[in-house]
Parts: structure tokens; C-alpha cells; sequence
């Protein structure tokens, strides 16, 4: 897996590029697209709906992401070359991700009446469908793996997706972003998610003491993918 990760990294950042250029190329085309799929999702917007909503989007917000690495980098303290490719892939992702919205400037949708609008940040592309992308991402990848038979990784695999399509959804029910700000944002995050994991690391982080290695049951030589 580990020798197909660039081309995907690149497959990743190419969509990316090539969705993005739609701003400047075809508008008109991406403000139909958009207006099609919100005139989908306004007829679900029930007062119900829209609560849960506003909880399921906080899976995607920054509290939860860093509770997340918490956990992780307690987990997986014997484990630097997971820890560092966790990193790079939250940070370039986050920081790639304002600076395209400070570039980009694109004004987000009206607010829904009742809720919070945001003010101080722009649409494209979202930010948490990049987070929960590469996250959760990474997670199913990580329960994947440990995983002891195949219907565990399936679930290890589904249950992180379906996590990340719900936050993506839960920004459109909410009108926080239009449907093209969340598939820019699960595009970023996949390519950050799979540059993080093809990226050779240094030789010592896949090396450890024989007293390390009786201490941990995960070896330090044993690659993520």
C-alpha cells in the first residue's frame, strides 16, 4: 500500500487543483451545482433535524479533532513516526486550508434563522470537512489496522467514513457552506492524509531499544501502512 501513496497524494491534489480552477473558470457552473443540492437539503431542514445537527457538526470542530490527538499521542507515545505523520497532516491541512480561504474569499450562504452566523472566517473550501477528513481518516486507518478479523476492519473503515460524510452534511443542513466548500474540503484533507503517510520519515523513528520493544507489544518497526 505504503508504494501507491504518492500517486494517490497526487491523484488527491490534482482533483483538488482542478475542482478549485472551477471558481475562476466555470462560476456559474459551481453556483448551479451548489443551488441544486441546497434545493435538496432545504426540504429536510426540520427544527428536529437541525439540532442534531448542530451537535453531529461538532465531530468536525476544533475541540473534538484536538480531544482526538489528546487521546492519540497517549496511545500511540511509543509511536513517533505515527505521531509525526498525524501532525503533518493536521497542521498542512488546517494552515492550507485558511490560507485558500483568506485567498479565496468566498462569502458563506445566509445563515439559518435562529443560529449563530460565522463572521469571522470565509466558505471555501470547509474547514471541517478537511479536519474530519484527515482525522478520521487517519483513525479508520490506525483501527484498521489493529483490527483481528476482516468484519472489524470493515467497521473499523465505516464507521470513521460515515462520520466524516455526517459533519460534511451537517455543514450543508446548517448553511454554514455550500456542497462545493465540502468536497474542496474532503479533497484538501484527503491529499494531506495520504501525503502524511507517503512521506519517508527519518531512520530513527523506526527504531527503538530491545528494553522499548519488550516494553510496548506495538513494534516501532512495524510501518503504519
Amino acid at each position: 500500500m505504503r508504494k501507491i501513496l504518492p500517486y494517490l497524494s497526487a491523484v488527491f491534489a490534482v482533483l483538488f487543483l482542478g475542482f478549485t480552477s472551477l471558481f475562476s473558470y466555470s462560476p456559474q457552473g459551481i453556483q448551479n451545482f451548489d443551488s441544486a443540492v441546497h434545493a435538496i437539503i432545504v426540504h429536510f431542514q426540520t427544527p428536529g433535524l437541525v439540532q442534531f445537527m448542530l451537535v453531529l457538526t461538532n465531530f468536525g470542530g476544533v475541540g473534538a479533532i484536538i480531544i482526538g490527538v489528546f487521546v492519540l499521542m497517549i496511545v500511540y507515545r511509543h509511536r513517533p513516526d505515527i505521531l509525526v505523520r498525524l501532525w503533518v497532516a493536521l497542521i498542512g491541512a488546517t494552515f492550507s486550508g485558511e490560507y485558500l480561504k483568506a485567498y479565496i474569499q468566498r462569502a458563506r450562504p445566509e445563515t439559518l434563522t435562529g443560529l449563530q452566523p460565522i463572521l469571522n472566517s470565509y466558505s471555501y473550501p470547509s474547514g471541517h470537512s478537511n479536519g474530519s477528513m484527515v482525522f478520521y481518516g487517519f483513525l479508520a486507518l490506525l483501527l484498521y489496522v489493529h483490527a483481528p478479523t476482516r468484519l472489524r476492519k470493515i467497521v473499523a473503515i465505516c464507521i470513521p467514513g460515515i462520520l466524516i460524510l455526517l459533519v460534511g452534511l451537517s455543514r450543508l443542513m446548517l448553511n454554514y457552506h455550500y456542497a462545493s466548500d465540502v468536497i474542496g474540503g474532503y479533497l484538501l484533507g484527503a491529499f494531506w492524509l495520504t501525503f502524511s503517510l507517503a512521506v519517508p520519515l527519518y531512520y530513527e523513528l523506526y527504531h527503538q531499544t530491545t528494553q522499548e520493544r519488550l516494553a510496548h507489544s506495538e513494534p516501532m518497526n512495524r510501518p503504519l501502512v
